[in-house]
């Protein structure tokens, strides 16, 4: 959960997410208009596609299985539970 975009939710599907939540920024442009909530889903949709584009991934399993590197704090997590 707390999710912002679609390259977010290609991240966690990357690391091996099998659902993402993000519900906030669906409520806040529900509150504006149908419309403005229908081109946010769309938005997100497209940057996911674009994030599975430059990593070659076809399809989710795909993306599932792609290389990553891991930087910051998550790199630092990981180290610390091997």
């Amino acid at each position: 959960g707390g999710l912002r975009n679609g390259l977010e939710v290609a991240k966690c599907i990357a690391l091996g997410a099998d659902m993402c939540g993000m519900a906030y920024p669906f409520l806040r442009k529900a509150a504006d208009s149908k419309e403005s909530l229908f081109e946010f889903a769309n938005m997100i949709t497209e940057e996911l596609k674009s994030a599975m584009f430059l990593v070659g991934a076809k399809n989710i399993k795909d993306l599932k299985s792609s290389r990553y590197i891991l930087t910051g704090y998550l790199a630092d997590g990981a180290s610390s539970n091997r």
